[in-house]
């Protein structure tokens, strides 16, 4: 499994390693590659906690095994490990239109994601991936598990998210509808607006 993002609460760091968690007692064969910088966990009350002190907190030193943090990496790097994972997790709190997602269906990788902010408006659920509650950690487990031992359903989600990025994302695309914004204005002095 990969997972592209911060390590802070926004992006859901601390949630990733809660599932991931929960996952290893149903496969201790699991691995996790985290990618992103540590910010830390913070609140105005309490002082930061990072990456290593929050994974001691949770895993063993054997299980800690199945996780590799490797930091922030290029964009050529993460481009090159997103096929190495059976599932790419988006975990974050909020979102607009998240790169991370877009990026991993544009490269045709299963992704399960938290239904929050915009989310829901790039990943079709059960189409180009699979949206889970964002409060509850054992419906996203639920759904990594249907991924990992259904590869055939991974594969179609991942094929039709990345003709999804193309269809509606794709640099074509995006000017194309840009330039409508912008003729469409042009046009509205005329017609009085």
């Amino acid at each position: 499994m990969l997972y592209v993002g911060r390590f802070d609460k926004l992006k859901g760091g601390d949630t990733v390693l809660s599932v991931f968690r929960r996952l290893l007692d149903m496969d201790p064969e699991l691995r996790l590659i985290f990618v992103g910088p540590d910010i830390g966990l913070s609140s105005q009350t309490t002082s930061a906690v990072y990456f290593s002190e929050f994974s001691s907190r949770l895993f063993t030193p054997a299980e800690k095994r199945n996780i590799e943090y490797v930091g922030q990496l290029p964009r050529r790097a993460i481009f090159e490990l997103r096929p190495r994972a059976m599932v790419t997790l988006v975990t974050s709190r909020w979102e607009n239109q998240p790169n991370t997602a877009l990026e991993a269906m544009m490269q045709g990788c299963p992704i399960v994601a938290c239904d929050t902010g915009g989310m829901g408006e790039i990943i079709q659920h059960d189409a180009t991936g699979l949206l889970a509650d964002p409060t509850d950690t054992d419906d996203f487990c639920r759904k990594v598990i249907t991924l990992l031992r259904n590869p055939s359903k991974a594969y179609q989600l991942g094929r039709q998210a990345r003709e999804f990025v193309i269809n509606r994302h794709s640099i074509e695309c995006i000017v194309a509808e840009t330039l409508d914004v912008y003729r469409q204005r042009v046009k509205a002095p005329e017609r009085g607006l």
